[in-house]
């Protein structure tokens, strides 16, 4: 499965956002490779102040027959009931790197905004939150408290339901 990667508004080195992805053995498992596509501009999309609507931002996208979209923006996002992070969906996902950031000091070694990409994609191939269990831990129950504490990106991990699903 291929993963392209599309900048919206993102000031920061895509490659990378990219290498530090892959730095986590299951996206090196999930994904054979990477490429950087181009610069979105959407053109008639409502955006307020900084925040910028991630469902009309995805929508612009054709997924993919193979693989999935990552949108990398420094912008805050609008989800369907206020600020996000991120979002996935139908092989399309967005990561936003202003609060991790403040919209600036971006570091790739980041293991919160990197893990949340991560857990974004898994959104977009389908996958949904569940419950924590600490002793098979997984991002996709980064909503849960407790969650994961992910302590280095090499740590960062789908649980073994969640990754035969995405496989």
């Amino acid at each position: 499965m291929e993963l392209i990667v599309r900048k919206l508004w993102f000031p920061h080195n895509a490659e990378e956002v990219v290498a530090s992805i892959f730095r986590i053995p299951q996206a090196r498992q999930l994904f054979q490779q990477a490429r950087y596509e181009r610069d979105m501009r959407p053109r008639g999309i409502r955006t307020s102040g900084l925040y910028v609507p991630a469902n009309p931002i995805m929508d612009l996208v054709i997924p993919p027959n193979e693989g999935v979209y990552l949108i990398l923006t420094s912008r805050d996002l609008k989800g369907d009931y206020g600020g996000i992070n991120g979002k996935g969906k139908n092989k399309v996902a967005i990561a936003s790197s202003w609060s991790y950031t403040g919209g600036s000091g971006f570091s790739t070694s980041d293991v919160s905004f990197t893990s949340m990409a991560f857990g974004e994609l898994g959104h977009a191939l389908g996958l949904e939150h569940h419950a924590f269990d600490s002793v098979n831990p997984c991002e996709m129950s980064h909503n849960q408290i407790p969650g994961p504490d992910w302590k280095n990106l090499e740590s960062v991990c789908f649980c073994k339901v969640c990754f035969k699903k995405v496989k």
